[in-house]
């Protein structure tokens, strides 16, 4: 278990009264790619092998929620 990973998200607030999780995965994707930790041997099907990281792999997310999920409620 990555006790480090559990400490990425310090804050999460929703103005939308749909709860704070993300039901679709775009916040989930937008904040690993700012502030995921290193992860050796990676590879996008084998091609480009080494290490990915986040932009800032210290830094730490407060999330807010504005906006309603109105696109996937429609299309599911």
């Amino acid at each position: 278990m990555c006790l480090q990973c559990f400490s990425k998200l310090i804050g999460a607030r929703d103005y939308t009264s749909e709860g704070t999780r993300d039901r679709e995965g775009h916040g989930t994707h937008t904040a690993s790619t700012a502030a995921g930790n290193a992860v050796a041997n990676t590879s996008f099907f084998g091609i480009g092998k080494g290490t990915t990281r986040g932009g800032v792999p210290t830094a730490r997310i407060a999330a807010y929620k504005v906006w309603r999920n109105f696109w996937v409620s429609i299309w599911v």
